[in-house]
This record gives C-alpha cells, sequence and structure tokens, in this order.
C-alpha cells in the first residue's frame, strides 16, 4: 500500500472475450503488480496465463513518461513524451491471454492513471510524495494520452507498415487520492504536504471523465472511467472521501476502492460486526456498508471495482504479516466474500512479486527471489481460477 508510493505506476483497459466458464460470471479476478509488468513482462504474463487470470490493473505513470514538459503537452507526438514501455504494455495486454474450450481470451486491463511530473505542480512549493497536478496539465496529458490509444493513431516515428496501437478502455483516475501519499498539497504545518481533499480529486476526475468520453466511437463499446481508489488509514478516511465525492457530484462510469485490512490478523473479517464495523474504513468484513452506500449514490448497477487487496506474509514481514496458510487462505475467503455481491466487477490482488526491500511490500504468490510460488497461493489461485 503506502510504502509502495517510492516504486511506481498503471490504470483501464482493453476489453475481452466471454469469460471462462469456470470463472464468475460477474467477479473477474487477477492481479495487479507495476514492476513486474514492466521489468519481467514474460514472468508476469507467464503467470497470468498459467493461473487463467481474467483481469490485470497496471499504471501510466505522468511523471515517468513526460519526465520534461512537453511543448505541446495534448500531441501524443511531442518529443519529450517517452511512451515506449507503455506501447509496449498495451500492445502486449491486447493480445489473447489464453484460449477457453479452443477459443480465444483476452481479459479487462484497468489502466490508472497517476503520478504529477514535477514541472506540472500546482503550487510552488513542493510536497513529499505526489502533489496535486494543475488542471490545464493534466487535461492536456489525457487528450495526448486518449488520442494514442483511441485504437486508430500511429505515431509520426512508426514504420509506415505499422499497425495503431491498441485502444485503451477503463480508466482508473489517481491512486489513493483520500492520502498525502497519492495527493497532496503543501502545508505549514506538515512540511511533507497534507492530503489535497476531495475537490481537488473530482477536479482531475472530471476533467478526465470529459477528454475520455469525448472521443468515445460512435459504435463499439465506450470508454469506462473508474473512480475512487480510495485505501489506506491515514489521510482523509474512506467514509468521508466518499461522501464528499458526492456531494461534489464527482463523474463516473464505475468506483473502485482498495479495503485492506487494519488488523491483518483478522484476515477478511476485518471490518465484521465486533471488529469495527462501523469505523469509517471499508474493509471486507463491513463492505455491505460500502455497497450500500454504493447503491444510495449511483443504483444498484454501478459497477464496483476492488483494484488493490492483499495480505503481507511472515516471513518476511514479520510485524504486519500473517502465515503463508493464511495468506492463501485469506484470498480464497476474499473472492468467496466479494462474490456475495454482483455489483463487484472485478478484483486484482496486490503484487505477483514480493518487493525486494523490506520497507516494501511482501504480499506476492512469489518471494522477490523466489523460482517458484508459494504453495498455499499456489493452491488459492487455482481454486479461485479453476
Amino acid at each position: 500500500m503506502r510504502r509502495r508510493y517510492l516504486a511506481m505506476l498503471f490504470g483501464a483497459a482493453l476489453l475481452s472475450g466471454a469469460l471462462p466458464a469456470t470463472a464468475s460470471a460477474k467477479l473477474r479476478i487477477g492481479v495487479t503488480d507495476f514492476a513486474q509488468q514492466n521489468r519481467a513482462p514474460g514472468f508476469f504474463w507467464t503467470n497470468v496465463k498459467k493461473y487463467k487470470m481474467t483481469i490485470i490493473r497496471t499504471q501510466i505513470s505522468w511523471k515517468d513518461i513526460a519526465r520534461h514538459k512537453p511543448r505541446n503537452p495534448s500531441d501524443p507526438n511531442d518529443p519529450a513524451y517517452n511512451w515506449r514501455v507503455l506501447d509496449q504494455n498495451v500492445r502486449t495486454a491486447s493480445k489473447t491471454w489464453f484460449s477457453v474450450r479452443g477459443k480465444p481470451f483476452t481479459g479487462i486491463v484497468v489502466y490508472n492513471v497517476w503520478g504529477t511530473p514535477r514541472w506540472a505542480q500546482k503550487y510552488s512549493r513542493s510536497v513529499a510524495f505526489v502533489p496535486v497536478p494543475t488542471t490545464t496539465a493534466f487535461r492536456a496529458f489525457m487528450q495526448a494520452l486518449v488520442r494514442r490509444y483511441s485504437g486508430t493513431f500511429v505515431p509520426d516515428s512508426a514504420p509506415s507498415t505499422a499497425l495503431p496501437l491498441p485502444r485503451i478502455q477503463y480508466w482508473e483516475i489517481w491512486n489513493e487520492p483520500n492520502n498525502a501519499l497519492g495527493l497532496a498539497k503543501p502545508s505549514t504545518k506538515k512540511p511533507a504536504g497534507v492530503p489535497a481533499g476531495a475537490a481537488a480529486y473530482a477536479t482531475l476526475l472530471d476533467s478526465a471523465y470529459r477528454v475520455i468520453h469525448k472521443a468515445d466511437p460512435k459504435k463499439g463499446p465506450k470508454a469506462v472511467v473508474i473512480g475512487g481508489a480510495v485505501g489506506g488509514r491515514t489521510g482523509i478516511n474512506h467514509v468521508k472521501f466518499y461522501s464528499d465525492l458526492k456531494r461534489l457530484r464527482a463523474k463516473m462510469d464505475a468506483i473502485s476502492v482498495h479495503p485492506y485490512s487494519i488488523f491483518p490478523q483478522w484476515g477478511p473479517s476485518d471490518g465484521a460486526p465486533g471488529k469495527g464495523y462501523l469505523q469509517p474504513y471499508y474493509r471486507l468484513g463491513n463492505f455491505d456498508r460500502f455497497v450500500k452506500f454504493v447503491r444510495g449514490w449511483k443504483g444498484r448497477k454501478f459497477p464496483i471495482f476492488v483494484t488493490e487487496i492483499g495480505w503481507q506474509v511472515n516471513p518476511p514481514e514479520k510485524r504486519l504479516g500473517v502465515s503463508r496458510a493464511n495468506q492463501g487462505k485469506f484470498l480464497k475467503q476474499t473472492v468467496a466474500r466479494l462474490k456475495q455481491f454482483p455489483q463487484v466487477a472485478g478484483m486484482t490482488w496486490y503484487l505477483l512479486r514480493d518487493e525486494r526491500t523490506l520497507g516494501g511490500w511482501q504480499s506476492g504468490t512469489y518471494s522477490y527471489f523466489g523460482q517458484k510460488p508459494r504453495s498455499a497461493m499456489h493452491l488459492a489461485w487455482r481454486s479461485v481460477l479453476r
């Protein structure tokens, strides 16, 4: 969760064929692991295919794509942009993932857009993590993104025989914006910065929503803009942040949440009656409260995505980790819990492989140096995606 902010990023997706008959008709299940997808794509996709995952979440790192300010920021051909990694990810994700009864299957990819370049920050004073960007700069970047991944764009630098880049359909805007680690503004009291607030996030979300849907094709599926991605135990609590988004009439086509446990040893029961049910943080134990809130705001059919969830394992994480057996058990219980709510469209487990340092996150199916998956997680994936 929050310690991973020192690494980075991606948000929404190429669409799919029919789900495998053995998977839930509605709940897509998969992983989020930006580092492995970017640095070890062979390893990442081998596991997606091996376990027959039906959704992944990845990240579009604005600050990495645009380290230097473009002269024409809405033009995807501007030479200041470095699209190399993202182009490769989008092309790979659009291909067939695996076959189901002899028919090709391609899952959903949620592309998370996040990370402000320093040149685009709104305030002159710096913050420790991710600063609020100017609306103008963010809008221009979204215009470049949407044009480049419209399904019809061929870069000027591409050979004459090149095919257009695939389309991105699912866009998740920002990551944990309720937290100063996700979206911060300067503060005289806290040099690292404080949460920018729901109004700042709603401005970004609404801007992205308009740009993305302006480019919707006249025929075929429309884009899906996912808002929220709220998580963490610091910053603005979940209930207040989502309530503020409702009050602000934030625009989105689906909503996401990161219902991590506060007490890891409780697993998916954290937040249940007797375990903090009425606390202002959404976890799996009180997930019915979140669903009730969404239904009251957007209706009973409004899609919900759990774009991050996971438990660290001990060893190596001694303070917050659970046993290997419990890690696998919690994955199975998470899927069972989310299947109780037909509105939940997808879930991605945070990390396929542990992060390298103990200061990072250790919730992977693989240890950092491991060549084989942890047995409990291997069996759990086989169980939930059989």
